[in-house]
């Protein structure tokens, strides 16, 4: 066979090969399944920080942003810094571990408060955490990420939830309108008082005084302390949340001249109450199961749902108003005998 046979012979092979493509059973490379790495935005500094569960299984997220929503902060006015924990489920599903307070760059924390909501919309609960900050001079601040620790199911496994933290800009102080305002209606006043003196000298020496709202009820600051007890249930220490509802139920005794300001047994008060009137028995039942249920939590180490803790609520706030309408209206702080 000739040499241009031959070649004319290794070419039609070649093209063989190439038009078939790969032969079956031939090991192709590895297959990368690296995840792509996208970067951030580079249009300045983030409104909103997003983080999710590293689990697909549960579905929580976390944000943090900046009430309200400005370009500039003016130097004169507070701002709010807000994490907020969203899952779906009911609101004793996930405990959430209140935050340590932000790395702060020019801006000072002057307070901080816990709330929790449900979303009946979307099926969803939530835990927010809300710093208010002050400015401290005109310039660069930055708010340091967040980490949200958060436990979930009956073994309350622990995980952590990170959103990152977001730079602000402090500008000149926000001109008080009002206040300037002011300072022009008072010269007008003060030309008015002038020319009218006598006369408005005259109706001030008539006009009496209005009388001074009478002090606010002690049953107030219990109602307060009542309304903050969702922060122990968000935390996931049902422990403190009956021990304080217990102890503010036993303070609404106190004021209402009960047990010489003794805190009762929930024996010791059910055997009291059997003595009472009906109409007054009736009335008490709330705070009787509000001492009840806390030594059941103490004593027999029992978990409440969420349902009942919701229902430990509301009778403890149901108590504290019937313990207000009997206690004595002049001196509700002197006990009464029992």
């Amino acid at each position: 066979m000739s040499c241009k046979a031959l070649l004319i012979l290794l070419l039609l092979s070649v093209w063989a090969l190439v038009s078939a493509g790969p032969v079956a059973g031939a090991v192709l490379g590895p297959w990368d399944d690296t995840p792509t790495t996208i970067p951030k935005s580079a249009m300045g500094a983030p409104a909103l920080a997003l983080a999710s569960a590293p689990s697909a299984a549960f579905s929580i997220r976390a944000e943090a942003r900046v009430e309200p929503k400005r370009e500039t902060y003016p130097s004169n006015l507070p701002l709010d810094y807000i994490v907020e924990a969203r899952w779906r489920g009911e609101l004793g599903a996930v405990a959430v571990k209140t935050p340590q307070n932000p790395t702060l760059e020019n801006l000072e924390c002057e307070r901080t408060s816990v709330a929790n909501h449900t979303h009946p919309e979307s099926g969803e609960a939530s835990a927010e955490f809300r710093f208010t900050l002050k400015p401290v001079a005109q310039g660069a601040a930055h708010v340091g990420g967040s980490a949200l620790e958060y436990s979930t199911g009956p073994e309350k496994a622990a995980a952590a939830l990170h959103v990152d933290g977001v730079d602000l800009i402090i500008g000149k102080p926000q001109r008080d309108w009002r206040r300037i305002g002011a300072w022009g209606g008072a010269g007008a006043a003060g030309v008015a008082i002038v020319a009218l003196g006598g006369l408005l000298f005259f109706r001030r020496v008539a006009h009496r005084e209005p009388e001074a709202p009478p002090p606010p009820s002690p049953f107030e600051a219990l109602r307060a302390q009542a309304a903050a007890l969702d922060r122990h249930l968000i935390e996931g220490d049902e422990a403190a949340f009956y021990g304080e509802a217990r102890e503010i139920a036993c303070k609404g005794l106190a004021l209402a001249g009960l047990f010489d300001r003794r805190s009762p047994t929930a024996t010791e008060f059910a055997q009291w109450l059997d003595s009472r009137p009906d109409d007054e028995r009736e009335a008490l039942r709330p705070a009787q199961a509000v001492l009840e249920q806390a030594e059941r939590v103490r004593f027999a180490a029992a978990r409440p749902t969420a349902d009942e803790n919701r229902a430990a609520r509301k009778d403890l706030e149901a108590a504290l108003s019937r313990l207000e309408k009997i206690a004595p209206k002049e001196e509700s702080g002197e006990a009464r005998s029992s």
